[in-house]
């Protein structure tokens, strides 16, 4: 799987030992980056490498017109809303167990971003001083199987062709109905929709040599209900994040017993026992279009309505320049084509020896977080590990033989029925 992007979010805890937090695709943040190193030389080193990747043909980056952030918070709790309502009226289903919590605001900070600049503008800045043809574009729409209709930020279009381009970086979606721009995109349309789900990544990593280093984690909601282990329940902090989304939004440190108040053993019984009802009416009785949307809305909700539990990772303290004070953090390492480009820490907003115990673990700039540089020896364990991450799941995605979006669905099937009937 040549020409992948990823983040790979890892803690070092106080032994050293790296632990994986989660793995992000195409779309990973790099701002951190310029405020940790005070120069755009990450984002350098990530242009050279993609420029080299398309043998010095344009690169097209997907550009955000404004600064309002993405909520999957919303977005997860609208399609839970519209789609337990429709499954209700349709097939006599109640409302899926739509927890109070989701629709809590994000925690308030007193944390400002030092930076307001969006991320393109460094990667534009540094392609003028790399004398690099990088082109933002606001959409992409595929015209036919060979062809993309590009927009551009200003408004104009343009037409491009696979050797047109020597890099495609963003949009990934457009691309699930063609394969002819694989060589010059930026992960797969299947790469993308993997990592967007934590679980299918925690799944994917759990029965190979890299389970020591992965968080214990179950996944809760939907009908999914598992004992939680010990490991989890044992200590004073939990971490309770969405399945969905980005950005630190929805995630949650408790303690094990405020986790209790959140979970309802009967109502996930009831959840877990209507959606395999479902499932086997609508996959393996029922063919046609209604059964095809029914089932497609049903995934979709599995997928953004659920949560995991995962066991706390702490790090080894490391040390903010800014306040002088030690800090928890969770690093973000950059990996090109299985290569490891650069690391950033990301420290949690507030230093460990605040008393506030929910907000100072979050380590994401959008919650606050401080952005530190990372150490050459810390780099070096934090490289290796994470291209051992890298080359371990691409090779578990390779294995899941999914070409197609029909082959994708029918993974989505399986792969829940079967989380089902795990927590049954």
């Amino acid at each position: 799987m040549k020409g992948n992007l990823y983040g790979v979010d890892i803690k070092l805890n106080p032994d050293n030992k790296p632990c994986l937090i989660e793995v992000n695709g195409q779309g990973s943040g790099t701002r951190g980056f310029r405020i940790a190193y005070g120069d755009l030389r990450t984002q350098k080193e990530i242009l050279s490498a993609l420029n080299h990747f398309g043998e010095g043909r344009p690169i097209y980056r997907k550009h955000n017109n404004d600064k309002r952030r993405f909520s999957p918070r919303k977005l997860c709790l609208t399609a839970l809303c519209k789609a337990g309502t429709l499954l209700n009226d349709v097939v006599n289903k109640p409302l899926l167990d739509l927890r109070q919590e989701w629709i809590k605001e994000p925690y308030e900070t007193d944390h400002k971003r030092e930076d307001s600049e969006l991320p393109e503008e460094d990667y534009q800045v540094a392609a003028q001083e790399l004398g690099i043809d990088f082109r933002p574009h606001s959409a992409l729409k595929l015209i036919n199987p060979r062809a993309l209709r590009v927009k551009h930020p200003s408004g104009e279009y343009d037409e491009i062709h696979p050797g047109d381009v020597g890099v495609i970086w963003g949009g990934n979606k457009v691309f699930s109905k063609t394969h002819e721009f694989d060589d010059v995109l930026i992960n797969p349309y299947v790469t993308e929709a993997l990592l967007g789900i934590k679980l299918y990544v925690h799944r994917l990593l759990e029965d190979t040599t890299l389970h020591e280093h992965i968080p214990i984690s179950v996944p809760y909601g939907m009908g999914l209900l598992h004992d939680l282990p010990g490991e989890i329940m044992s200590g004073d902090k939990v971490v309770y994040k969405p399945n969905a989304g980005g950005g630190g939004q929805g995630v949650r440190i408790l303690s094990p017993k405020d986790l209790d108040s959140f979970i309802n053993p009967e109502n996930a019984k009831k959840a877990n026992s209507r959606l395999k009802a479902f499932f086997h009416q609508y996959c393996d009785h029922k063919s046609g279009k209604v059964a095809d949307t029914l089932v497609k809305l049903e995934l979709d909700t599995m997928e953004l309505g659920s949560y995991l539990v995962q066991e706390f990772i702490p790090s080894k303290p490391i040390r903010s320049s800014q306040t002088e004070q030690d800090h928890d953090s969770c690093i973000r390492a950059i990996i090109f084509d299985g290569k490891f480009i650069d690391a950033y820490h990301r420290l949690s907003p507030r230093p460990l020896s605040d008393p506030e115990t929910s907000l100072k673990y979050i380590g994401n700039l959008h919650y606050g977080a401080l952005a530190e540089a990372v150490s050459d020896e810390d780099k070096t364990v934090v490289a290796d590990f994470a291209e051992n991450v890298v080359r371990t799941l691409e090779g578990k995605i390779e294995s899941c033989n999914i070409v197609s979006e029909q082959d994708f669905r029918q993974f989505r099937e399986k792969f829940w029925r079967g989380e089902l009937e795990r927590a049954s």
